[in-house]
């Protein structure tokens, strides 16, 4: 299902609106949540985005925190919890520049992992 979705509904914004979507009415697609945790885990690795990270000081695939917090939290409220692809979410977060963020951007990202944490 992820796989077949147009491109630019794979943008993470897009995809985190789907994902809120889907955990506020409960709707669990296993698969659909796999290949959506699998997609972003290989961008983030073919794509090389952590030493665009470090050019370019953009976050995740051009989203802002409120997108990762976002996509974090829906993951969790579906309860997807793929460790693999937190992990790799927070090594793209540890590379961005808190300095850039504002304090309720920070506030979100420090929420959102803390909930995996709870886990």
């Amino acid at each position: 299902m992820y796989r077949n979705l147009p491109a630019e509904q794979k943008h993470p914004t897009s995809l985190a609106s789907v994902l809120e979507s889907m955990a506020r009415v409960d709707l669990k697609d296993e698969r659909f949540l796999l290949e959506a945790s699998k997609t972003f885990q290989s961008e983030i690795v073919g794509r090389n985005i952590l030493s665009d990270l470090n050019r370019s000081k953009r976050s995740l695939w051009d989203a802002d925190s409120k997108t990762i917090s976002s996509l974090i939290t829906s993951f969790i409220r579906l309860q997807f919890f793929d460790q693999n692809l937190f992990q790799h979410i927070s090594k793209v977060v540890q590379q961005l520049d808190l300095d850039e963020m504002s304090p309720q951007e920070v506030s979100m990202l420090l929420n959102a992992f803390l909930r995996v944490d709870m886990l």
